[in-house]
């Protein structure tokens, strides 16, 4: 083959992975940004938005019919994340992560009732909220990195708008940059992805979805959930599903070690995991789990849990002075 040909054949590629991967994430984008709001409004006619001062008893009635629903969809939820850990089969476990992360999206439209439209979904956390409904909030600490661009914004503007959305469009262009990457490797037949945004992470598609779901997570700052006298914001199940899809993509690499060893070896010791952080603070971050497993990498499916437990205990236990600091 020719270089000219060899040339066409690498830019035709390029064209057909950037088309495919556009057209993934257009549709993902309108999904979460226009479908919610649409899918809000139908359904507010089948749940209506109730108000606490003047129907109680009403909200009450709704909520204990629903409740059983909430339960079973709960069981479900975590029934799909193990089964899917346990059997290897990661389309399991994303749809259970989804599925506890998605009643986030309520929140991109305003309701007086939790359970009011969209809020429906919100059933799938009845459980957490039976029992204290501040328990959403045990990931507050994850609010700390936008604080200093929040709080002048509550006096000066602008409107919070700005801030979620350029989060979430950010957190799309990555993705997208990750597709299009995975999409050219693929047609090249290529096993180990090194190259344009897999340079800078090994997971550009789960850090997209990390900055997105987290510009979703800044809407429902500013839109909190009603529940009697609680202001409930959702950072627990953000940071149980970003830690679940942490728990993903290190099986991967167990299996990607498993099928290119050495190779792999050398791309995992020079790129960043997630985020192309500063060294010093990449081993802070990774220090709990160095101290308790004592390696820098999970070996097996058992370290990983582990992993998942440590961190999500490390986010209550500093989340729970922060729920004090700001009630």
């Amino acid at each position: 083959m020719s270089e000219c040909d060899d040339m066409n054949g690498k830019r035709l590629r390029l064209i057909l992975s950037t088309l495919l991967a556009s057209v993934f994430t257009l549709a993902i984008t309108y999904t979460i940004i226009v479908v919610p709001w649409l899918i809000d409004r139908r359904l507010k006619i089948f749940f209506p938005d109730l108000f606490y001062s003047n129907e109680p008893e009403l909200m009450a009635e709704f909520v204990d019919h629903v409740r059983p629903i909430g339960y079973a969809s709960f069981l479900l939820v975590v029934a799909l994340i193990i089964l899917g850990f346990v059997t290897n089969r990661k389309g399991m476990t994303s749809v259970g992560t989804m599925a506890f992360f998605l009643p986030t999206f309520a929140s991109f439209a305003y309701s007086m009732f939790f359970m009011a439209g969209l809020g429906i979904l919100r059933a799938v956390w009845l459980p957490l909220i039976d029992i204290y409904p501040e328990i959403l909030r045990l990931g507050d600490i994850v609010y700390v990195p936008v604080l200093p661009i929040l709080i002048p914004m509550a006096f000066f503007g602008p409107d919070p708008f700005i801030l979620w959305l350029s989060v979430t469009l950010a957190g799309l262009v990555i993705f997208l940059l990750g597709i299009v990457s995975w999409f050219y490797a693929k047609f090249e037949g290529r096993g180990v992805i090194d190259f344009w945004a897999y340079r800078y992470s090994r997971h550009p598609q789960y850090l997209g979805f990390f900055v997105w779901s987290y510009g979703a997570l800044l809407r429902a700052l500013t839109h909190g959930i009603h529940i009697g006298e609680f202001n409930v914001l959702p950072s627990f199940p953000w940071v149980v599903s970003s830690l679940l899809v942490v728990c993903v993509a290190l099986t991967e690499e167990i299996e990607m070690l498993r099928r290119h060893d050495e190779r792999y070896k050398e791309y995992r010791a020079k790129t960043p995991f997630m985020l192309p952080l500063p060294v010093f603070i990449s081993r802070a971050m990774t220090a709990p789990a160095r101290r308790f497993l004592g390696v820098d990498f999970p070996t097996n499916k058992r370290e990983i849990a582990y992993i998942f437990v440590i961190y999500c205990v490390t986010f209550v236990l500093l989340s729970i002075p922060f729920i004090l600091i700001f009630p």
